[in-house]
This record gives C-alpha cells, structure tokens and sequence, in this order.
C-alpha cells in the first residue's frame, strides 16, 4: 500500500493580477497528489494553480490545472464531484527533471487573479507510489563474483525507510553452478533487516535461507534447473542513492552460465 503524508508550505508574495513559480523540494520523485489546497494570506479575490513535471514551468511540462477558486467561500462543493472547490485532485505525478537519486519537486505555478499583492499557504496530501523495477531481458553470467543485476535497481531518499521484496527466477542448463544473492546500491544504511531464501523448484525444497544485515552479504547455493530467490526485507536510508539486486554463480562455471530471466522483478514500498 502507498503511505500518505500532508506537506504544508508557504510562497512568497504573489504580485497581484500575476503568477509565481514554486518549487517545493524534498518530496518523492513519484506520487500521486491526493489533495492540493492553497489558501491565500488575505480574504477576497481569486487563485489558480498549475502543476509542471520540470521546474522551467515550459507548456509542454504541464501535467495539471485547477479552476478558479474564491477565498470568500467557504470550501464549496462542485456539482456532480463532491470535491471542494478549494481541493483539487490528480492522479500522478512524477518529477521529471530531476538527477535521481534526489529529492523530487512540486513544480507548482500559482495565480493571484485578486488585485492585491498575497501569500498563499498551500496542502499537499500525496500518496507515494510502491516502484518496481522488473527484467525485460535474461542475464547471464559465468563467474563467482557479484555484479549488479542490468535492471533491478530502484532510487531511495535520505532519512527515509523503506520495505522491499525481490523474485529472481533462474536457471542453469547443466553442471550446479547455482546462484549467489545479495543486497547493494549506493545508499548508505542506518540500518537493514533481509531475509534471503534460495528455492529449488524441481524439489520444491529450500536450498539456503539467511538473514543479512549489512550491504553485500551474499547468501549462495549450488544447483542448476528452473528455480527462484526470494529477497524480503526493510531498510532504514541514511544517504540518497539506489538499492539493488547483487548476484553472481555460487561456483564458477565458465560452460554452465547462471541466467537470471526476464520478468525477476524488485519493488520498493516507502514505509514511513
């Protein structure tokens, strides 16, 4: 499930008849934005907001526009919506310009249509979004030494605490090269509970299971046919970077390669 949370801020003055460009950071690069309130300094006149996907606010960014809204009413009711004409509702949004990994942006334009120069208070209820990186290709490899997988890696924010959970279906043609599994990335850890369980199919056994603490603790088995590692755990982010899927042979086999296939896949769910 996605985890909500209400961001408040304040904009600087707002010229009367005119606009000002916004940028709130220190947000997820994904979400969806439940509900967007602002509510300006002074009683009277009207606003208008406009949310962009990059901060040079350009037409072809422009990802959502509210309708007119007056102070002087009291959190009306549109017809036919049941929204209140002060709150106003997207679907999704995605910071597009922004160097990931790094703290996402509201890209947030707003109108003062009042002939008074104001300061407007604005609510931001956002839900963030649980990502997954998924295979579209297999992958190979024929030695003992880890590498990152090509595609499953996701993006984590400083301070923040996350749950994860990886499926890497693999397979091996012949010999037992088996596979070797572990947690990596860029991130710094404050803190990080796994559990990592290597599955043989055609047994219908476990292989191994372990639990880790720390980066780049493999846990490995020999084997060979169809079979699956199930990665689940919970991370406490210390420094912004990526999270990742490690993985190598458990025993090198330069003849057999360990394959990794196509739809393996690693989700990331903000906890908090």
């Amino acid at each position: 499930m996605a985890r909500e949370k209400t961001i408040s801020f304040t904009t600087a003055s707002v010229t009367a008849a005119s606009s000002l460009n916004h940028n709130q950071t220190g947000l997820p690069n994904k979400f969806n934005i439940v509900r967007l309130k602002i509510t300006p300094n002074t009683a009277g006149g009207a606003a208008r907001a406009e949310i962009y996907e990059k901060d040079t606010f350009a037409s072809d960014d422009l990802c959502y526009v509210t309708q007119p809204f007056s102070s002087a009413l009291i959190d009306p009711i549109q017809i036919n919506t049941g929204v209140e004409r002060n709150q106003f509702w997207t679907a999704f949004y995605e910071d597009l310009d922004a160097t990931l990994p790094s703290n996402g942006e509201l890209h947030l334009k707003i109108y003062n249509d009042d002939t008074a120069n104001k300061t407007y208070a604005v609510e931001v209820d956002i839900e963030e979004l649980t990502v997954v990186a998924y295979k579209t290709v297999d992958e190979s490899v024929s030695n003992n030494i880890l590498q990152d997988d090509n595609h499953l890696s996701v993006n984590v924010q400083a301070s923040q605490k996350y749950k994860f959970r990886a499926v890497l279906f693999w397979t091996a043609a012949g010999g037992t090269p088996g596979i070797k599994v572990a947690i990596g990335g860029t991130h710094t850890v404050t803190n990080m509970k796994a559990q990592i369980t290597l599955i043989d199919d055609s047994a219908n056994t476990i292989l191994t299971t372990a639990r880790v603490t720390a980066l780049a603790s493999a846990v490995g088995a020999d084997d060979t046919g169809d079979n699956v590692v199930i990665v689940e755990g919970f991370v406490e982010v210390n420094a912004a970077g990526t999270l990742l899927i490690t993985w190598a042979q458990n025993t090198t086999d330069a003849v057999n390669a360990t394959t990794v296939q196509r739809d393996s896949f690693l989700e990331l769910i903000p906890a908090g």
